[in-house]
């Protein structure tokens, strides 16, 4: 079966209107972008931040960690001080200065003094080995209990569980 005429001149004028809306316009975008480019290169950028307004190309201007004109970052030549950059304030996961059980660089909480059950010997504070609803040292439970809306054979009613173990109330 052959398909029929009517078809093969809504596909052409389909993809008329896709290169025409489309692909052209695009080229163009591209076009003016390399002709402005080398124009910036001749004479330079003309920055709004670091967007070049003649050709749209961003232009940082990087001081170790972070752009002295829009403030943005970048995962390179950070200056650390222990577990923070002193630039751009990002911490990182090591080398940190203890005291007791704090940073003193970035106030992060750990370093804890655990002996036998949960409390923090330095700071009391509990801090509980968790594996589902149960601390593995102490024994402590703590259910995060939900209703749910079920079905079962006396019909519709609501159902008591765990979101963690599943256990019913």
């Amino acid at each position: 079966m052959d398909t029929p005429r009517w078809i093969w001149i809504f596909l052409g004028i389909v993809v008329s209107l896709i290169i025409v809306f489309r692909v052209i316009p695009l080229a163009l975008k591209s076009m003016r972008a390399k002709i402005q480019d080398k124009k910036c290169k001749k004479t330079g950028h003309q920055l709004q931040g670091c967007l070049c307004t003649l050709c749209g190309v961003t232009v940082h201007d990087w001081d170790g960690c972070t752009c002295k004109r829009c403030d943005k970052t970048h995962a390179e030549q950070h200056e650390w001080n222990g577990c923070k950059c002193q630039k751009c304030g990002k911490i990182r996961g090591e080398q940190h200065d203890w005291d007791g059980c704090n940073c003193k660089c970035c106030g992060k909480s750990g370093n804890h003094e655990i002996d036998g059950g949960c409390v923090c010997k330095r700071c009391g504070t509990k801090q509980h080995d968790w594996d589902g609803c149960q601390c593995r040292r102490c024994g402590d439970g703590e259910h995060d209990w939900v209703n749910q809306w079920t079905v079962d054979s006396q019909g519709f009613g609501y159902e008591f569980r765990c979101s963690k173990c599943g256990q019913e109330r």
